[in-house]
């Protein structure tokens, strides 16, 4: 994103949010049109070009505050199992259902095409102190896995609401 999008209007700004949200929420990364995003956001394409560098540059900035949202409505718990638990089972209400659907299905491996390899997953594990953060650490590896296995397989979400339960038994017993 370019600096140029934080000048405008937050009614502007929201404005272009929600024609990213309606664009990425109803097709693929790889078939969202600019044409289609600067209808909606009433912008011109040069205007788009000023904001973003590409729509790959959009999509990260929508994806970047529909997660701060997703996270900040799960941190009001103590309880990081049965937040996501809660979270699916709440998933078809949100307004991020179906662009999380394409995310998981299609767009997070586009995104993930476009970027350098970092090396930060075993890094972090590497950087853990002691045995609570290391099952801190996996918890939400296996939170992050069990969401990205709801929106990629919704028919098996009794299962996965059944990892979630082993999941909270385990962490008792630990």
């Amino acid at each position: 994103m370019k600096s140029g999008l934080l000048n405008l209007s937050a009614r502007k700004q929201e404005k272009i949010k929600q024609a990213l949200l309606s664009e990425f929420s109803n097709v693929s990364l790889l078939e969202a049109k600019v044409a289609n995003i600067v209808t909606l956001a009433e912008i011109s394409r040069g205007s788009f070009y000023t904001y973003f560098e590409d729509i790959y540059d959009a999509y990260q900035w929508l994806a970047s505050i529909v997660f701060k949202n997703i996270h900040q409505s799960l941190e009001q718990t103590q309880d990081s199992l049965s937040a996501a638990e809660n979270f699916i089972l709440e998933a078809k209400d949100s307004p991020y259902y179906n662009f999380l659907c394409q995310y998981y299905t299609v767009n997070d491996a586009v995104m993930n095409s476009q970027k350098k390899p970092s090396s930060g997953y075993f890094d972090d594990l590497s950087q853990l102190k002691d045995d609570n953060e290391i099952s801190d650490w996996l918890i939400a590896q296996a939170i992050h896995r069990l969401i990205r296995s709801y929106f990629m397989y919704p028919e098996k979400s009794a299962d996965i609401i059944q990892s979630f339960q082993a999941l909270k038994a385990w962490q008792k017993r630990s």
